[in-house]
């Protein structure tokens, strides 16, 4: 099982090279692992700034 896992990381390392190769192949575990980043860096920055400052960057109340 280890060695599965370890086998389908490299294929995902493989596969997710950059992001033009993400887009072209359009590999679904490329999006969502694009996705969960997005979403880290997202939370992130809602973790560090201000409420004041995040509110006027997105242009809405959150």
């Amino acid at each position: 099982m280890e060695l599965f896992a370890h086998q389908y990381r490299l294929q995902e390392l493989e596969g997710c090279g950059d992001f033009a190769t993400r887009l072209a192949r359009r590999q679904p575990h490329c999006s969502m692992e694009l996705s969960k980043r997005r979403f880290g860096l997202w939370y992130l920055m809602k973790k560090l700034t201000p409420r004041r400052a995040t509110q006027a960057a997105n242009g809405f109340p959150n």
